[in-house]
């Protein structure tokens, strides 16, 4: 891999020899940010990362004893073992340290605490394949890429797979399931990496979707990994469903068309305020709207300012206010996706398609450069819009505030090109998914209802040789009468799709909702927990607009591979229940 520039700036990670005792740069997730923000608080995840690397003296100790009230002896082997538990669980990072400062001799053998997290890993690993085998519901994963940098400027990257479902107390799930490096000294390609973690967990069949941040990119791998699957099963819709476009991608592709025209000027107005740039995308927009205000109060107008900077013109001025205005609109509608308490799939589409009509009303402004960048962002969030569509739409559907409704608003908008409404296709396309989830439902019957059926024919038969064949033919006619009588029942869509949609509400938990109403629907409540546990973006919450790949924790390299990839997947495992 080239060689990386190194400057004043660039991450210098220190190196580590004890375990527990840095990390002021990142926060939990090894991503550096200037203000907190947590993942939503109805996706149990945690994914903290701490490196089980300890370098002190190596006790030869077996044991200790419980100094004070002289309780008996606590034995080494078993506090050796719940604490390995507790790192691979809690994502406490310090809890090392915090043990050495509480009871000083009490023996932290960095081998052993080692070896018990990774039998801790492979304990827990078979109970989570067989929970991911098992489980009523499909998978969508996520390939994420990490970066470690280097003093030497020479980086590291790490493929991050993880699983999304929404498991049987309608919680939604992320959970690590590999972690490799693919650029450094054990390197593997990023889809052989993929690969490999995926046919490791003998997951095929369960595999609905792939989202990636760079999808054009990894073309080669999204079509190898989807072969792979459909060798195991169908796929939705023949596979048109399978690779999801990262969201939060195309919010960053947005923010950046729209500072490239005006990139002079922030090198200007960098120079003349105080300004640490970050790898953040909407704090640039910040930045700016704090100089406007700057210059609003007269502080650039100084002739002794004004011959040592260049000072932007009134006419630069305020093409930064059309910037700031529609980054700040992006900012706003991609807080309400990214920082939502429910951030399952189908809250993307209208918010999407509230940006686009901000974004095309300044398209027709009168200011002809706010139409002209508008008109580039829209560009971007359109074909987002066309690429992810049936996603999308079909997530939304899945919201018993939407239904149809919502599709059949956007549709009386627009057409597409070869004449067919939108809604027309996407309910084709609903029904047509539908009616797969029965038919795998009546697969999964079909065992117990053949073993019942033929006893009933056994006893149908000894009926018609007792009755004789004149009561055998009346009770045929009587049943022909009334199959042609009755009308089939009506399916989970067709009843759900008929009710109201609920009214409006901002704060509204679709999960819990499901939960409540999956008797009512037990067959279209196990396609709506497939479709809503989509990611429709790698990232999440505040890591969603940072225009960098996240870092990896400097005393997580400590830990050498197998280790590494242990302590990354446990922490988001949550094996409680």
């Amino acid at each position: 891999m080239p060689k990386r520039k190194v400057d004043d700036n660039a991450l210098t990670p220190k190196s580590e020899k004890e375990f527990g005792t840095e990390n002021k740069g990142a926060d939990g997730d090894g991503i550096k940010q200037d203000n907190e923000s947590g993942d939503a608080k109805d996706v149990e995840r945690t994914d903290n990362y701490c490196a089980c690397y300890c370098d002190g003296d190596d006790e030869a100790e077996n044991g200790i004893r419980a100094t004070g009230d002289g309780d008996g002896a606590i034995a080494y082997e078993k506090g050796q073992q719940e604490l390995a538990k507790y790192i691979c669980s809690s994502g406490l990072p310090d809890i090392v340290r915090l043990v050495k400062d509480l009871n000083p001799s009490f023996p932290l053998d960095s081998r052993t605490i080692k070896r018990n997290c990774l039998q801790v890993y492979e304990k827990d690993k078979l109970r989570v394949k067989h929970i991911l085998k098992t489980m009523d519901g499909q998978i969508s994963l996520s390939v994420e890429v990490l970066r470690y940098y280097r003093p030497s400027g020479f980086d590291d990257a790490f493929m991050c797979l993880a699983a999304h479902f929404i498991d049987d107390r309608w919680k939604l799930k992320r959970w690590v399931l590999g972690f490799r490096c693919i650029l450094g000294d054990d390197d593997e390609i990023l889809h052989s990496a993929t690969l490999k973690t995926v046919k490791d967990w003998d997951i095929e069949s369960k595999i609905s979707g792939l989202t990636l941040a760079e999808s054009n990119v990894y073309d080669e791998m999204v079509e190898e990994i989807k072969d792979v699957v459909q060798q195991k099963k169908k796929l939705r819709l023949d596979g048109k469903l399978f690779c999801v476009k990262c969201c939060a991608k195309m919010f960053n592709r947005m923010a950046a068309a729209a500072y490239n025209e005006i990139s002079d000027i922030i090198d200007k107005v960098s120079l003349m305020i105080s300004w640490k740039f970050a790898p953040v995308w909407y704090l640039t927009a910040f930045k700016l709207k704090e100089a406007l205000e700057l210059d609003a109060m007269g502080e650039f107008s100084s002739e002794n300012l004004q011959d040592f900077y260049d000072v932007p013109s009134a006419d630069e001025w305020e093409k930064v206010k059309c910037i700031c205005m529609l980054v700040e609109s992006a900012e706003a509608v991609a807080k309400t996706i990214f920082e939502t308490k429910h951030p399952t799939a189908n809250i993307f589409l209208h918010n999407l398609e509230e940006l686009r009509a901000i974004l095309f009303k300044e398209t027709i402004s009168s200011d002809s450069f706010t139409s002209k960048v508008a008109k580039k962002m829209l560009r971007r969030l359109d074909k987002y819009l066309e690429d992810m569509f049936f996603v999308l739409s079909i997530a939304s559907v899945m919201d018993p505030r939407h239904k149809m409704k919502y599709i059949d608003y956007l549709s009386s908008k627009r057409e597409v090109s070869d004449g067919n409404s939108q809604s027309a296709l996407v309910l084709d396309a609903v029904f047509g998914i539908y009616r797969d989830y029965v038919d795998q439902d009546l697969e999964k019957e079909k065992s117990v209802s053949d073993s019942t059926s033929s006893d009933s024919e056994e006893e149908l038969t000894r009926s018609t040789e007792r009755g004789g064949s004149k009561n055998s033919n009346c009770l045929q006619e009587y049943k022909q009468f009334i199959e042609s009588n009755n009308k089939p029942p009506k399916s989970d869509l067709d009843r759900y799709l008929e009710e109201p949609v609920l009214p409006w509400t901002q704060d509204f938990n679709v999960l819990k909702w499901w939960r409540a109403e999956s008797p009512k629907y037990p067959i279209l409540s196990k396609m709506a927990r497939d479709f809503l546990a989509i990611p429709m973006s790698v990232p999440t919450s505040g890591e969603a607009f940072s225009t960098e790949p996240r870092v990896v924790e400097t005393r997580l390299m400590a830990s050498g591979p197998a280790l590494r990839d242990a302590l990354m997947c446990t922490r988001t495992w949550d094996l409680k229940h």
